[in-house]
């Protein structure tokens, strides 16, 4: 794309001159902050260069984690000031530099940074993006093949959102596909803000992890994304309730070490460490420490969970040359006081509810309520029957699907309900969005057709089913 910004400029001559006759090697103390104006923050370890134009070579300062920068003398002459960082790299946008005049000693104060992100979005994908409010996502695809980006592959992007319009709800999805550059940079122009956006970088026949992502209210973000063989091998997955199945999963060369810790940077012991795509799970030490082999390469998405901590799910890349060490950090959970006692029944807002207390005392079956929810800290409605007989939990983060056992021992989907209506569709996205679990009060899973009851919707395809249920988590009057 041809940049429109500095089509034919490509140095901005703003002048700062300090007047007055040479005097004999005379030289000024320059020191300033260089900010990053996309995000309103100052710089840390910037380099700021000054070029002498007469003489050639560069002098070189580096920001601290105020984004200050000093130079102790430069001499009279004049000199081209530029600015180097990995945010400028990742932004796509050139920076121009800033023509300084020294004529004499003294001290001069010289604030620089990056565009605005108004700028950035103009420059990268047009007026248009910019005045309509559309997200932008950027990045470089790199390969574990070899050293440096990736060219010609591409990056797919899928998101999904609900829309209310009327009093009725409605599915919006898209999907859009970014081919990377001779330098192996990709470009998503006008997503939708505030949609949660899951990307995947492919490169033949070699690809990254799902990587889940949020427009934030900034509408940009930057993401680089590895690619990698994908090799595939036969597991024995086991489900929280002991039922295994034998399925295919990503294996490979790499490994992952690192710690868990709190956010008081004690350690964390019993967290579970999980790769989903992979299916392979480590738990934390004494220490904290965990380690996990056999993994694949590339951009991977790691889960993090511990029995009272917040669970956290984040990017990571993996190499065959190279054995990361992460450290991941959680939030502990607040927990509520002793002192305050439910007394009171439970009033059900919808007889819908009161008839899923009914069965979950009378039928076979596995039920969760609001007690059994809260306290799983899960990330998505699936993960709340991992330990269900005869339920496994498959794929990855928002694109995990439930699956059961048929009558003839195959694998198979099982159908999904929320508040009672039947969803046509496996999108873990979607029923994320139509249950979410801030307001998830009951769970049911019948995992073969024949013990699901009448007043549920049949189960498809030979598969069982789970229900969901929505509604106001008030259980009575605390006293």
């Amino acid at each position: 794309m041809p940049n429109r910004f500095f089509v034919k400029h490509w140095l901005l001559a703003a002048l700062v001159c300090l007047g007055g006759e040479a005097s004999a090697q005379p030289s000024v103390r320059l020191r300033g902050v260089v900010l990053d104006s996309t995000r309103m923050r100052p710089l840390d370890s910037a380099r700021v260069y000054a070029i002498p134009v007469a003489t050639g070579g560069r002098l070189q300062a580096v920001t601290d984690t105020a984004g200050r920068y000093t130079f102790a003398a430069l001499p009279v002459g004049t000199y081209l000031i530029d600015i180097r960082h990995a945010r400028r790299d990742s932004l796509g946008v050139d920076v121009p530099l800033v023509t300084l005049e020294v004529r004499e000693a003294g001290e001069l104060d010289l604030t620089l940074g990056l565009p605005s992100l108004k700028t950035v979005i103009t420059d990268r994908c047009g007026p248009e993006v910019e005045r309509e409010g559309g997200g932008v996502i950027s990045g470089n695809v790199r390969s574990v093949r070899a050293e440096g980006l990736t060219a010609s592959a591409t990056v797919v992007a899928r998101w999904r959102t609900i829309v209310v319009d009327k009093g009725k709800m409605a599915r919006d999805s898209g999907s859009a596909v970014a081919r990377a550059d001779d330098s192996g940079r990709y470009l998503f122009c006008g997503l939708p803000p505030g949609a949660g956006v899951a990307i995947q970088g492919v490169s033949e026949r070699d690809s990254s992890g799902v990587i889940d992502l949020v427009m934030t209210t900034d509408r940009f973000l930057m993401r680089d994304v590895v690619v990698a063989p994908r090799l595939w091998r036969n597991v024995v997955l086991k489900n929280g309730a002991g039922d295994t199945a034998e399925v295919k999963a990503l294996t490979g060369p790499a490994q992952l070490r690192g710690e868990v810790r709190d956010d008081a940077g004690r350690p964390i012991s019993g967290a579970q460490v999980t790769v989903s795509e992979a299916e392979q799970r480590a738990m934390t030490s004494s220490t904290g420490a965990f380690a996990v082999d056999s993994l694949p390469a590339g951009t991977q998405v790691i889960d993090v969970r511990a029995i009272g901590f917040l669970p956290m799910r984040e990017p990571v890349e993996l190499t065959v040359q190279d054995t990361p060490h992460s450290v991941f950090t959680m939030t502990r959970v607040a927990t509520s006081l002793d002192a305050v006692k439910v007394t009171a029944e439970r009033v059900y807002s919808s007889s819908a509810l009161a008839r899923f207390e009914r069965r979950r005392k009378g039928l076979p079956g596995y039920f969760l309520g609001v007690k059994e929810i809260e306290e799983q800290l899960a990330i998505f409605p699936s993960d709340l029957v991992f330990r269900a007989p005869g339920v496994y939990v498959r794929g990855s983060g928002p694109d995990q699907y439930i699956a059961m056992r048929n009558q003839r021992g195959e694998m198979c989907l099982a159908t999904i309900v929320v508040d009672g209506a039947r969803i046509e569709s496996t999108d873990g996205m979607l029923l994320q969005m139509l249950a979410p679990l801030d307001r998830l009060v009951g769970v049911e899973v019948y995992s073969r057709p024949t013990m699901v009851p009448p007043e549920l919707p049949n189960a498809q395809g030979g598969c069982g089913l789970v229900a969901f249920w929505t509604g106001s988590r008030t259980r009575g009057a605390a006293r």
